[in-house]
């Protein structure tokens, strides 16, 4: 089935990931790195839009640019495309370096922005690339170093427009971002506490659980990363990431979340409360989702029984 075109507009904000084929690494030295950013910085000006924050994982990248005259698939075409080509050089390989187009998702006006600015600046230390909070604030490959003044910004950055969303002055704004930062980072250290501990589950949800084919292969341990498995989930609910984690209450988030809940920490066994810190709501909520995600997991048949997710 062909793809529909991108929506687009001056004046749109987007989410924007490009991610390594097959999650390979795309980044193998901090020489790819410095290319991209060097891309970054020729191409947004040229473009003419605004990149309110960024970050380098290992296989993948996050956005959140707004477009202005030209449309976002003209900076994109050309940033992907150098750099596949200069990385495919440096690094003696052939072919396809990215997984599909880069994906995309307009940011709905209703939803909070500094909620997403601090999804995509929270990578390193969700991913493990950095300790604490600490060493976050100096992560060199992200946009919060040049927010919070320890570096020059880079010429591809907005970095006045983002603070602005924080406060009137650089200053002030700085101090509030921190503490914005900080307070998550409190939370999911906190939901971390005792990280191998499980929550009770209930009998009929094991039950549920243990019928072959529920909910099919998202529920078979190991076939998606939590990451894939938020992705596939919010997908099929049609509902945004970030409607599920940040707590929305609208049906279609309650039962992606449940699902979420269910194959997450029956089939998964990931511990209840770090997952609560990722979908923004109590670990007694995660509980009382659970038998809700195991009826819903059987009634969608999310994926047919075999099927493995990419």
């Amino acid at each position: 089935m062909p793809r529909g075109p991108r929506i687009d507009a001056p004046g749109a904000l987007h989410h924007v990931m490009i991610r390594g084929l097959e999650r390979r690494e795309i980044f193998l030295d901090d020489d790819d790195r410095w290319d991209l950013v060097d891309r970054l910085c020729r191409l947004v000006p040229k473009w003419g839009g605004v990149c309110l924050v960024w970050v380098f994982m290992g296989n993948h990248v996050h956005l959140l640019v707004q477009t202005r005259a030209l449309p976002l698939a003209w900076l994109m075409r050309r940033l992907n495309t150098g750099f596949a080509l200069r990385f495919n050089q440096r690094h003696a390989r052939v072919g396809y370096l990215f997984q599909d187009r880069f994906k995309s998702r307009l940011v709905g006006e209703d939803e909070d922005v500094r909620v997403l600015i601090r999804y995509v600046q929270l990578n390193p230390l969700r991913g493990k690339l950095v300790e604490d909070a600490a060493r976050l604030e100096r992560y060199p490959w992200s946009s919060y170093p040049a927010l919070l003044g320890h570096r020059t910004a880079f010429a591809f950055e907005s970095v006045d427009r983002t603070l602005e969303l924080f406060g009137e002055r650089p200053r002030d704004s700085r101090r509030s971002l921190r503490a914005w930062m900080a307070a998550e980072v409190e939370h999911e250290s906190a939901s971390d506490v005792g990280e191998h501990a499980h929550v009770a589950v209930p009998d009929q949800v094991l039950e549920a659980a243990a019928e072959p084919g529920t909910g099919g292969a998202l529920c078979e341990p190991g076939s998606a990363s939590l990451d894939d498995l938020v992705d596939r989930v919010t997908s099929h609910f049609l509902v945004s990431r970030e409607e599920v984690t940040r707590g929305a209450r609208h049906e279609r988030a309650c039962r992606a979340r449940a699902v979420i809940a269910f194959v997450a920490v029956v089939r998964q066994r990931i511990p209840a409360t770090r997952l609560a810190g990722l979908l923004g709501v109590s670990t007694q909520a995660i509980c009382k989702a659970l038998e809700r995600g195991a009826r819903l997991a059987a009634e969608e048949d999310l994926v047919p029984p075999g099927h493995q997710v990419d």
